[in-house]
C-alpha cells in the first residue's frame, strides 16, 4: 500500500451542517472548465450529492480534504445536512491528502502545488521525505517545486494563469538576479511559440557562467583623486587625458575614419549568437 494511504484511525460517515466544515488556508483545488463544471451543477441539481466529501476530523474541527466545489454548491442551496466521510487526524494530514488525492485527478494547478508543498515544509516542519511520503509525490518534484517557491512573483504569476509550465518556472528560478528572471520571461513570452526547455536551460547557463565570473573579478577602489577623461570624437568612449593622441586629418579622411570605426563597434557589439546575447542581457539585470 502506498504510504500516503496510510492514514490513522478508521473512516467513518456523518451527515452534518455544511457550515461546521473548515477550508485549510493553504491547499490545492480541482481546476474546472466552464462548461464541465456546468455538467457537475446539472447533476447535483438532478441527482443530489452521491459521494460524501472528505474530512480530517482534529478536536471539534472538520478539516477539508476533498470536494470544495460540492462543499461550496451545497452552501449556496442553503443544505442543513450533507454526507461528510471522516477520520481522526490533524490539519497537516488533512493538507497531504488534499494534495494525494487532487493530483490523483491531475487538475491541479501547478502554482498551488507550489504554495501547499512550501506550507508544508515551512508552517508544518515537514522533511521532504515526510511530503514525499504523505503525498506519494517523488523526490525531485517536491525538490522542483519548493525551488520554484522561490522565485518573482511575477514568475509565479505567469504559472498559475498558464502561461508557461512547472519546467521552464524551475529553470527561471535558478537565476539569482530577480530582475534577470523577470527580463527573459518577458523575452520568452514575446517569441512566436513557446521554446523548448532546454533552449531556456541553455540561456540560463550561460548567464549563470557570466555571472560568476563578474563574481571573481575583484573589485577596484575608487581613486580618490577624480581622473579627468575625454571622449573620443571617433569610437565616442572616454578615457583618461593620457590616452588621447591628437594627430592632424583633414574634414574629408576624419569622417571616412569615423564612420569606418563605428562600423568596427557595431560588429563587435553583434558577436556572439543571438542566445548568449540575450544571456549577457539576462546576467546584467540587477
Amino acid at each position: 500500500m502506498n504510504a500516503a494511504n496510510k492514514q490513522p484511525g478508521k473512516m467513518r460517515l456523518v451527515y452534518m451542517n455544511p457550515k461546521k466544515i473548515r477550508i485549510p488556508a493553504v491547499r490545492v483545488t480541482s481546476a474546472w472548465d466552464p462548461e464541465d463544471y456546468e455538467v457537475f451543477k446539472r447533476s447535483l441539481e438532478a441527482d443530489g450529492q452521491q459521494d460524501p466529501i472528505l474530512c480530517v476530523k482534529e478536536g471539534e474541527n472538520f478539516w477539508l480534504c476533498d470536494g470544495r466545489h460540492r462543499l461550496e454548491e451545497a452552501l449556496l442551496r442553503g443544505d442543513l445536512r450533507i454526507a461528510v466521510a471522516y477520520r481522526e487526524g490533524t490539519l497537516t494530514e488533512a493538507k497531504c491528502r488534499n494534495l494525494y488525492i487532487n493530483r490523483l485527478r491531475g487538475k491541479t494547478k501547478a502554482s498551488e502545488e507550489v504554495t501547499l508543498i512550501k506550507d508544508l515544509r515551512e508552517n508544518d516542519g515537514l522533511s521532504l521525505e515526510e511530503i514525499s511520503s504523505r503525498t506519494g509525490m517523488p523526490m525531485e518534484l517536491i525538490e522542483q517545486r519548493l525551488a520554484v517557491g522561490k522565485a518573482e512573483p511575477y514568475v509565479l504569476e505567469c504559472l498559475d494563469n498558464e502561461r508557461i509550465g512547472i519546467g521552464l518556472a524551475f529553470e527561471l528560478s535558478r537565476l539569482p538576479n530577480p530582475k534577470g528572471q523577470v527580463r527573459l520571461l518577458q523575452e520568452i513570452l514575446v517569441l512566436p511559440k513557446m521554446p523548448p526547455t532546454k533552449w531556456v536551460h541553455d540561456i540560463i547557463e550561460e548567464s549563470l557562467k557570466i555571472i560568476r565570473e563578474r563574481a571573481e573579478i575583484p573589485e577596484v577602489e575608487e581613486p580618490t583623486i577624480p581622473i579627468r577623461t575625454i571622449r573620443c570624437h571617433m569610437c565616442e568612449q572616454r578615457y583618461s587625458e593620457n590616452e588621447i593622441r591628437g594627430f592632424n586629418i583633414c574634414i574629408s579622411c576624419a569622417g571616412v575614419a569615423k564612420d569606418y570605426i563605428k562600423e568596427l563597434m557595431r560588429k563587435r557589439k553583434e558577436e556572439g549568437t543571438p542566445e548568449q546575447e540575450l544571456a549577457r542581457r539576462v546576467a546584467t539585470e540587477s
